[in-house]
Parts: structure tokens; C-alpha cells; sequence
């Protein structure tokens, strides 16, 4: 997706501006390439990045481009207006962003929109990263409260291209995944949100002080540590995996495994709360 919102990005606006700059508006990107931080083009010599970024803020280009993907099987993919004519992008969703912050919204061209395929179904999990999570928490037996003391996640994302951004999704996925394993309640029905009352007053999300911050372990401290390993085999093909929700799916059940350890109690729904741990201690 990083490579088709630059490619979109490129076309919308690094092309035009090289389009303008050079005076030639038949250039095309593949009249064009990157060297040593430039943009190099035949027979026009170069524009360096300060320059690109002085022409941009200084006419009326787009700065930037939000783009979303969809994967399952396939890419969905779609035809998309941009300054320098209509491309086709593996995204489902463009909008371009200007100098001033204003966002426009660029529709997909739905007669060459390709969707997913009857077939798609039977591939939409094993295309997810493989992650497992180990939880070390304590309890208050006194009032059934739980704290999340450490978490290791152990990963495999493929290719890492951005580690940063593997680790932030990381990071986001484990307070996701504590917050609803012990958190999150909504009742059905007019007992819950239906009732049009509720707010973050009464759904509990997860905050700073419910997941552990530190991203190195220290003993006696509270830490979540990522493990990213490589891929093991040529079929990745140098390839990242979209990692997504895969780093939630075993935090769940890997909290109940350590009340399991702590309390010598199974729980077996969602959330886990204070007052389930209490009727199970009392029970």
C-alpha cells in the first residue's frame, strides 16, 4: 500500500511538477528516475528535493495523498483521476491533500474496478503474519483487578521495510487487544449504546496506565517487547506481510492462560472482568 500511495503521489504531483518545470508536458515516468535523492530526467537534468518542495508550497499542487488497500487474494484495485491523467492504483480509496490542509476525495472509475473473486474467501486468513504473545500480569484478589506487567510478541512480518511502523502497529494491536479482553462491555439490546447515552464514560477503553509502555524489559518493570523475525524462506520474495490484526489474535486467549496460571481459573468470554474474577474466586 506505502508503494501505491508514492506511486500515486508521484503521478498527481511530482510529475506534474517536473512536467512544468521542464516544460514538457509529454513526460512520462518512465522518462524519469531517482538518483542520489534527485529526480533525474532526459535530457532536463535534475530537481532536487528542496527544489520539488519549494515549487510545490509555492503553487497550486497537491502536498500530499491518504490512500487505503484492500487484500484478500487479490489486491482491489481501480482507475484514479490524478494530474497527470487517469492511473490504476491496487487501492480501493484516494484522496489527495493540499498546501492548506484541505482534502479531496478522488472517486474510483468503477468501470475497471477489479473486486474479489468468488475464490478469494478460501485464502482470507493465511495471508496474515503468524504472531504469538506471551502475557505476564498480576491480580488483586481482594478487588479482581488486572495489570498487564509484560508482553512479548514474536512476529513474523516478512520483509520489514519500515520497522518503525511494524512496531507501532504492534504497539496498537496489544492496547487493542487488552482493552477488549478486559475492558470493553456493551451490553445488547437497551441496556447498552442503543439507549443513544453512552460515551467513553461508560465504554472503558484501555489507557496509558492499563498497558505497559517500555519497549525494553527491565526486571521489576512494566514493558511490551516486539520480536520481528526475518522470513525463512525465498517465497517471500523479499515481500512484507500486512500484519494488521494478526498481533491481537493471541493476546486474548494468552491473558486467560496467565489468570489460568495465576487463579487456577478458566475464563472463557469476554471481557474478563473484575466481577467475573470475583464470582469465580467466590464461586
Amino acid at each position: 500500500m506505502v508503494q501505491q500511495a508514492a506511486e500515486a503521489l508521484f503521478q498527481n504531483t511530482i510529475l506534474p511538477i517536473a512536467r512544468d518545470h521542464w516544460g514538457d508536458q509529454s513526460l512520462t515516468k518512465d522518462d524519469t528516475w531517482w538518483q542520489d535523492g534527485m529526480l533525474m530526467g532526459k535530457d532536463y537534468g535534475s530537481l532536487t528535493l528542496p527544489q520539488i518542495a519549494d515549487i510545490l508550497y509555492n503553487s497550486p499542487y497537491d502536498a500530499g495523498v491518504l490512500a487505503h488497500a484492500y487484500f484478500e487474494d487479490v489486491w482491489i484495485s481501480a482507475d484514479f483521476d490524478t494530474a497527470s491523467g487517469l492511473h490504476r492504483f491496487e487501492l480501493d480509496g484516494l484522496s489527495y491533500y493540499s498546501t492548506d490542509g484541505a482534502v479531496r476525495a478522488m472517486p474510483r472509475q468503477s468501470t475497471r474496478t477489479n473486486g474479489m473473486t468468488c475464490d478469494t474467501s478460501r485464502a482470507s486468513r493465511y495471508v496474515w503474519a503468524p504472531c504469538v504473545n506471551v502475557i505476564g500480569l498480576t491480580v488483586d484478589r481482594a478487588n479482581g483487578q488486572v495489570q498487564i506487567e509484560n508482553a512479548l510478541s514474536v512476529l513474523n512480518a516478512g520483509k520489514v521495510h519500515v520497522e518503525p511502523l511494524v512496531s507501532g502497529q504492534s504497539q496498537g494491536g496489544m492496547a487493542m487487544a487488552i482493552s477488549y479482553t478486559l475492558l470493553e462491555d456493551m451490553p445488547p439490546g437497551m441496556d447498552g449504546p442503543a439507549d443513544g447515552t453512552w460515551n467513553l464514560n461508560r465504554y472503558h477503553v484501555a489507557r496509558f496506565g492499563d498497558v505497559p509502555l517500555a519497549t525494553q524489559y527491565v526486571q521489576d518493570g512494566r514493558s511490551q517487547v516486539l520480536d520481528i523475525l526475518e522470513p525463512l524462506s525465498k517465497e517471500d520474495k523479499e515481500q512484507g506481510r500486512g500484519i494488521a490484526e494478526a498481533v491481537m489474535c493471541s493476546v486474548a486467549p494468552a491473558i486467560s492462560n496467565a489468570l489460568r496460571d495465576a487463579l487456577g481459573l478458566r475464563f472463557t468470554s469476554l471481557p474478563i472482568t473484575p466481577q467475573k474474577i470475583l464470582e469465580g474466586l467466590n464461586g
